[in-house]
């Protein structure tokens, strides 16, 4: 019974703290050091202590019992629309972690306590917090949330980044610029994004160009209302089509992306996408194409592992499209 009430309440903990950032979301930021790792270590910290040594019995149990918790708060949160699929799966194995590392600090502090009262031959002491303990764990529920006021978005770095992908197509350099070039409708089998398939994200629908000339407009549709406009910087035929990315956050339908990683928000940008061209023997061609984008949290080099698979994966089912065009040509 103890231990149910301690997951309630870290629970309850858990779902007031996101409320306070969604509440005071003017003066605080979501995706912040305070709310991805020191809140989740409260919860971590908060659940183990107050299931006590009886039933938290070595570090293993403390490190994975308030993962009980975040799976609560994943389920709760994505249910009242507190939070999106995407932004948990990107975030959950870090909360994750750092609720496991509360949960550890709090057994080993349990654990000096109790062997402190051992060696002072104090039998009536209790195994885990006492009421006295209890009323000091208080003012460090709200740590987060004060650590989130101070913090704000002092701590995000912006830092832009590039992704890569390629592929050789069997087909002349002349047939894969004209698939490239004119991308109308895409058929349901011919996107098999990975993360469309299992996060449902919008589907690519059709790609529309006015002329290849610089500051011609190119258009990407997607399912659901969402587009992303493209202006062409400079083109060579059959060698170079580099586009310069706009994206307005306030454009895209609310049902398309979490609120905290939209294309265009203040924590994620596509700037430019570039397409290299060249010939190979035996009427070859490969095609490269390159991403420039603004990643601007706290921990950029996780945001960039993300960024990196989602991107890769787009591009390669770009690419893949691109390819079977040319050779039915």
């Amino acid at each position: 019974m103890k231990s149910v009430f301690a997951i309630c309440f870290a629970s309850f903990y858990g779902l007031a703290i996101r409320y306070l950032f969604l509440f005071f979301s003017n003066i605080t930021e979501v995706i912040s050091l305070s709310l991805v790792f020191v809140a989740p270590f409260a919860i971590g910290y908060v659940t183990v202590a107050l299931s006590g040594l009886q039933r938290v019995e070595n570090g293993l149990s403390a490190f994975f019992r308030p993962w009980a918790v975040t799976a609560i708060l994943l389920i709760v949160t994505i249910m009242l629309s507190m939070e999106g699929a995407i932004c948990w799966i990107i975030i959950y194995p870090f909360f994750s972690a750092g609720a496991g590392i509360g949960g550890l600090a709090a057994f080993y502090m349990m654990r000096y306590r109790k062997k402190q009262a051992e060696n002072a031959e104090n039998p009536d002491i209790l195994d885990d917090f006492d009421r006295h303990s209890r009323l000091k764990m208080s003012p460090f529920l709200l740590l987060p949330f004060v650590l989130g006021l101070i913090e704000d978005d002092r701590l995000q770095s912006p830092a832009i980044y590039e992704v890569t992908r390629e592929i050789t197509v069997a087909a002349p350099v002349e047939r894969v610029w004209d698939a490239l070039t004119t991308i109308d409708t895409i058929r349901v089998e011919d996107d098999n994004s990975f993360f469309r398939v299992v996060l449902g994200l919008p589907r690519h629908l059709r790609t529309e160009l006015d002329t290849l000339a610089p500051g011609s407009r190119r258009t990407a549709y997607y399912e659901r209302g969402l587009y992303f406009e493209e202006t062409i910087i400079e083109c060579d035929p059959g060698r170079l089509l580099r586009l310069r990315i706009k994206s307005e956050p306030g454009s895209i339908p609310l049902n398309v992306l979490d609120e905290h990683v939209v294309i265009g928000g203040k924590h994620f940008k596509a700037l430019e996408d570039t397409y290299r061209l060249t010939p190979l023997p035996g009427d070859r061609c490969r095609v490269q194409l390159t991403g420039r984008v603004e990643i601007n949290t706290p921990f950029n080099w996780y945001a960039k592992l993300w960024a990196n698979w989602l991107m890769s994966d787009a591009f390669d089912t770009l690419l893949q499209i691109v390819q079977k065009r040319a050779m039915k040509q």
